[in-house]
C-alpha cells in the first residue's frame, strides 16, 4: 500500500493537528505529497485541484463540518472514488 499512496489531503481546522499528522505520515510514507486545508471549503477546492489518493477528514470543524464535506465529495462523480477517513 505504501507504493500506491502518492498524495494525502488532510482537512482539519486545527493547524497543530495538521502539523503532527504531517510528521507522523512522513515517518511511514516519506515520499508522499502532503496537502492540508484548515476548512472544509478549502479542502474541497484542494481535492478538486490535486486529486489526492486519500482524504483524512476531521468531523468537528467550524463552518462546513466533516460530514458535510464527505457528502459533497461522495456526491461528485469525479471525486467519489477517493477514500475518506
Amino acid at each position: 500500500m505504501k507504493d500506491k499512496i502518492k498524495k494525502i489531503l488532510a482537512i482539519d481546522d486545527d493547524e497543530n493537528n495538521l502539523i503532527v499528522l504531517k510528521a507522523l505520515l512522513f515517518e511511514s510514507f516519506p515520499t508522499i505529497k502532503f496537502i492540508s486545508a484548515t476548512s472544509g471549503a478549502e479542502g474541497l477546492v484542494l481535492c478538486r485541484n490535486h486529486r489526492p489518493d486519500v482524504v483524512l477528514l476531521d468531523i468537528v470543524m467550524q463552518g462546513m463540518n466533516g460530514y458535510e464535506v464527505c457528502d459533497v465529495l461522495k456526491s461528485d462523480k469525479s471525486l467519489r472514488h477517493i477514500p475518506v477517513l
